[in-house]
């Protein structure tokens, strides 16, 4: 017989595994494993509650453990809810062996409620070629009101009639609101001789969704 016994060497040549690469996943620098059906807030893969009027985007790191370069081929989305997300940072295509690639999933609502998606990595994994893992989101209404703030007038001056007039691109110094300001109010606006002196005055801030 001519049979050699795996791995020993033949005619002075030794016969070495093949090199390959080896695809890993982390999310807040908590590893993802493939299959992951239980989305979390620690790992990013639950991106718990958003504003319906916002994005969110969770951050997932590939990393290359193997000896070869992974190559993706493909990121998809699928599921139930898969056109609630989008791929908002694609990952590198070649990833060199001990090297990483950051890939940003982006959370879009168009409804208030809980959005299901799954993700699949397809690479030249030998044993993992599709990696998949699930993420879940919900959509919240904003009952928050916007961050009202005012800049510090120190002295107005009447004008030739007599009288000033206080807008709110004078008064308003960055108010702001997750979801967009819809409206602003100054009172009182107007200022004549009779308030000569120490004066106040309040902004009022309403948001797009009335708070």
């Amino acid at each position: 017989s001519n049979w050699i016994t795996p791995g020993a060497v033949a005619n002075g040549v030794a016969c070495l595994p093949a090199l390959i690469s080896e695809i890993d996943l982390y999310g807040n620098g908590i590893e993802i494993i493939k299959g992951d059906m239980f989305p979390s807030l620690a790992d990013n893969t639950d991106y718990g509650n958003v504003f319906e009027c916002t994005t969110a985007n969770s951050s997932f790191l590939i990393v290359n453990n193997g000896a070869a370069n992974l190559i993706l081929t493909s990121v998809n989305i699928s599921g139930p809810q898969a056109a609630h997300f989008s791929i908002g940072t694609s990952p590198a295509t070649v990833i060199l062996p001990g090297d990483s690639s950051l890939m940003v999933i982006t959370y879009d609502p168009p409804m208030l409620g809980l959005s299901h998606a799954m993700i699949t990595i397809n690479s030249n994994d030998c044993n993992e070629p599709t990696y998949t893992f699930a993420i879940t989101a919900n959509a919240i209404a904003d009952t928050q009101p916007p961050v009202a703030i005012c800049d510090s007038i120190t002295t107005i001056y009447l004008d030739a009639s007599g009288q000033f007039t206080l807008s709110q691109d004078t008064l308003d110094n960055g108010s702001n609101d997750a979801c967009g300001i819809a409206n602003f109010s100054v009172s009182p606006a107007t200022f004549v001789c009779g308030n000569v002196g120490t004066n106040g005055a309040t902004l009022t801030v309403t948001d797009n969704n009335g708070n």
